[in-house]
């Protein structure tokens, strides 16, 4: 109910524009309630007061910021793939459809709730738990994520059984496409990088945006981390004989609020 309410617009900001878009989200939402049995058999004051209560709950969660802020990461997402292609970087001709279902688990109702316990509205970074509550949801949340998208390397190296992390697994052994899941991890930091780190900067710099912190690559084994460094390193080589070209940078307008793209 209140992801629809959001949907609609009667609660929280931050909607998309595109009504295609708007399906998606609404259709995974449905699809990740679909096995719930929750239900109020009668229409008690009781019943409807602990539904009312829950909902009210979440509210003070800050869910709706949650919400709002996938969505700014997925339109982040799309504009770092728009960049890439038109440089000429070789990607899938799956990671459209990658693209289109990012992260679409976070609108479910156990991420949804543990990563707004863990990040608020969004507007915050990662904050001390207090609670053992609170720490079970940020797990449950986690491991929900990490189970349902491969852009992750830690999708492809977890124990079904207990859920614990096997490092010695490799994305580019496990991955049936071949380079699709790594190369959709890029975008990923990409987009992360942009939004958070870069969002003051007047410009936005590709090399910067490719310029990855250490620890966003301490998650990779050796084998992808050799992969995604060398890749980042090409599609930055890529930007640069791009951009070298006169008029170019003019084809990139408009990508990112305005902002001029550079090298």
């Amino acid at each position: 109910m209140l992801v629809t309410n959001w949907l609609e617009g009667t609660i929280g900001s931050g909607v998309p524009n595109d009504d295609y878009d708007v399906r998606v989200i609404r259709n995974a939402v449905d699809d990740s309630v679909r096995d719930l049995t929750i239900s109020v058999k009668d229409e008690s004051t009781s019943g409807l007061e602990e539904v009312q209560r829950v909902y009210d709950h979440l509210l003070v969660l800050c869910v709706p910021g949650h919400l709002r802020t996938v969505v700014s990461h997925r339109r982040w997402l799309e504009n770092c793939f728009q960049l890439c292609v038109k440089i000429g970087v070789k990607l899938s001709d799956n990671m459209k459809y990658r693209i289109l279902r990012h992260d679409l688990s976070k609108f479910s109702p156990m991420e949804a709730l543990g990563y707004a316990v863990m990040f608020g509205d969004g507007s915050v970074g990662f904050r001390k738990l207090e609670t053992l509550e609170e720490q079970t949801e940020w797990d449950l949340a986690l491991k929900h994520h990490y189970a349902h998208n491969c852009h992750h390397p830690e999708y492809f190296r977890q124990d079904p059984q207990g859920g614990i992390v096997q490092d010695s697994r490799e994305s580019m052994e496990s991955d049936s496409d071949g380079s699709l899941c790594l190369d959709d991890s890029i975008l990923d930091m990409m987009a992360a990088r942009g939004e958070r780190e870069l969002k003051h900067d007047n410009v936005i710099s590709i090399q910067k945006l490719l310029d990855m912190p250490a620890q966003y690559l301490r998650r990779y084994t050796d084998a992808d981390r050799k992969y995604v460094t060398h890749t980042m390193a090409a599609w930055s080589e890529n930007a640069r004989n791009f951009l070298s070209v006169e008029g170019n940078e003019h084809l990139l307008d408009g990508l990112f609020d305005g902002r001029l793209v550079v090298y």
